[in-house]
């Protein structure tokens, strides 16, 4: 059982990680810090294939906040407590 918690649990960590860098390098490009390449649209191009699924429905339940994006937020809390409940349901 500790394995599978195990794995689980990395994954959502993995998740995690690269829905942080999403939001980092949207910042960074946002206010122009990164220089358009094609690496880099390459990299924003597999990190919105990523997190788009997962954040695509958690956007269409959220009210709109005036161009802020809450969903990330949400997406982090929502796998936080996934992890929570894993733990106590496999351990």
């Amino acid at each position: 059982m500790y394995n599978l918690y195990y794995a689980l649990h990395q994954l959502l960590s993995l998740y995690q990680i690269i829905l942080f860098v999403w939001i980092i390098l949207g910042w960074m490009q946002a206010y122009n810090a990164l220089p358009y390449n094609k690496f880099v649209h390459t990299v924003m191009n597999i990190l919105h294939r990523l997190t788009d699924p997962v954040l695509r429905p958690v956007r269409s339940v959220l009210p709109s906040f005036g161009g802020m994006d809450f969903s990330p937020i949400v997406v982090f809390l929502i796998i936080y407590l996934l992890k929570d409940l894993l733990r106590m349901a496999l351990l």
